[in-house]
């Protein structure tokens, strides 16, 4: 666990802060396996990787954990690594029963805090959601129209923030195996929204999918789908060339 009080003071270290959910935090992987770990071992020892990766966060609680740790860690990068659930979660406070996790909603085009027990379904609504197939897809489409701009906004909020700071702020899209097959269609698909912003962006279903099938297969865990060490040495390798590109 890592609060303002314990960080170490600014050093001559070129620091990486990485903000994600499950797939950079490492779940079912042994802490020497994850992508922060790895970074760490394969950057140069004037490098500090911080990673604030937690399961099942979306883009707004990436997006609060950037703005209170930005002034104690002080980054020379900051890399936003998400999947398409991160989207939606922005919207589906209930998510693993987070119903006080920080929710927005956009007012005059502009983000506001709402309450945190203003994200949860009501009781009635929440049955139907998960057990009507019907009620469900036309909730999950509701949750896509409503999520996407307030993503949006997020992400715009980051890399301002960054550009004050004569950074640019990385974002990259992690693919599910299951959205690897060349007719699928992401559900957000956020490159053309955000391609105004001062950021640089990768979809990596599009270095993936260039693979053997074996070879993207042997990335994710069978039967789980979260990134295996292979998929998180894989990874590593393509955010060491970006980072070392940006920061050098």
């Amino acid at each position: 666990t890592m609060n303002n009080d314990t960080l170490p003071e600014k050093s001559d270290a070129k620091r990486i802060l990485l903000l994600g959910d499950s797939f950079l935090f490492g779940l079912f992987l042994a802490d020497h396996q994850t992508i922060s770990s790895c970074l760490q071992q394969r950057l140069p020892p004037s490098y500090e990787v911080y990673n604030l990766a937690i399961p099942a966060w979306g883009l707004d609680q990436m997006q609060v954990a950037y703005q209170h740790y930005l002034d104690s860690i002080q980054p020379d990068l900051s890399i936003l690594f998400y999947i398409d659930d991160d989207v939606s979660r922005v919207v589906e406070a209930f998510f693993w029963g987070a119903s006080t996790k920080p929710t927005f909603e956009l007012a005059a085009d502009q983000l506001r805090p709402k309450p945190a027990e203003a994200g949860r379904l009501h009781r009635i609504t929440e049955f139907f959601v998960f057990q009507s197939k019907m009620f469900n897809a036309i909730y999950k489409g509701y949750c896509q129209q409503k999520a996407r701009p307030i993503a949006t906004r997020l992400i715009q909020q980051m890399a301002a923030s960054e550009q004050q700071q004569g950074r640019q702020l990385l974002a990259l899209r992690c693919p599910r195996i299951q959205q690897l097959g060349e007719t699928y269609t992401p559900p957000f698909d956020l490159r053309e929204d955000i391609a105004p912003f001062p950021l640089s962006y990768t979809d990596m279903a599009d270095t993936i999918r260039r693979l053997e099938a074996a070879e993207r297969e042997a990335l994710y865990i069978p039967e789980d789908g979260h990134l295996s060490v292979a998929g998180a040495e894989f990874i590593c390798e393509l955010l060491y060339k970006q980072i070392r590109t940006a920061v050098e």
